[in-house]
Formats: C-alpha cells, structure tokens, sequence
C-alpha cells in the first residue's frame, strides 16, 4: 500500500464494511482517536473545530511545535488543555518524538502531565530506555515506540 493516505485508508475502510452490509451499530460504540500530526497545516483552533465536526473525542498530540526537539513552553500546553477541555477532546496521549536525554525525559513527562495524557509515544537515543521505563513507572504512564512504516 505505498502511497495511501491515512485519508484513503479510511474511506477504503468504510466503503468495504458498507458493501459488506456491515451496519456500523453492529461494532457497539467505536471511538476513534486522531493523530493531530494530520493536521498540521492548520492552526490549532481550526484543528479542534474540524476534529468536533469529526465527533473525534480522542487524540494523540503529535503536531511538531509540540515535540521536544522544538523546544516548546509548559504555557502552549495549558493554552491547548484548557482548549480541548472547553471542547470535550482528551488527549490521551503525547508524541514527544525523541528523547536525547534526562531533561527530554522529564519535560515529556511534565508535557504528558499538563495534556492529561496516560501515554507517552517517542524514540530514545543510548540507553535512555531503562530511565524511560523507570520514570513512567512511577508516573503511572505508559510508553510506546512507534512502529516503522517501512
């Protein structure tokens, strides 16, 4: 499937399970989530409008001004709580993408934190894994590393 777009995908997706006959309240309540890294081409409040006409309840906050390696301010984190609360949106998890060091780590942490997020998705660079593990342990949040799309 080279190529195809999340989009696509999901038009593909709905477009088999109707030829299927498959009516959708067959699957009970389904909630989607949304990688917010899909909108990146978008500010922030045009974002959270299209995800509410979207119904998306749940994202994974993964546009790149949040991510570590841009360096961002505890202040664009609460701006953007206080937003997605206003609207209903959880983020559930936080994309901090890599993680060099110590002071990565606890500002992912801290990040996650203010989003209200229970996971934290990255890459680690040496041997920061054990210390990844070891700290969101004890912050009862979970880490998880992404898969290759190759």
């Amino acid at each position: 499937m080279d190529g195809m777009t999340r989009r696509t995908f999901g038009k593909l997706v709905a477009v088999g399970l109707a030829a299927a006959g498959v009516p959708l309240h067959a699957f009970g309540r389904l909630d989607v989530g949304m990688g917010t890294y899909s909108y990146h081409n978008l500010s922030l409040d045009d974002m959270i409008a299209q995800l509410k006409a979207l119904n998306i309840s749940e994202i994974e906050m993964s546009r790149g001004e949040f991510m570590l390696m841009n360096h961002p301010g505890d202040d664009m984190f609460h701006s953007v709580r206080a937003k997605l609360n206003r609207t209903g949106i959880r983020c559930v998890s936080y994309y901090s993408a890599t993680i060099k060091d110590e002071q990565n780590l606890e500002d992912g942490l801290r990040f996650a934190k203010i989003l209200g997020a229970q996971n934290i998705t990255g890459d680690a660079t040496g041997t920061l894994l054990t210390r990844i593990d070891q700290r969101c342990s004890q912050e009862r949040l979970t880490f998880g590393i992404p898969q290759s799309l190759r």
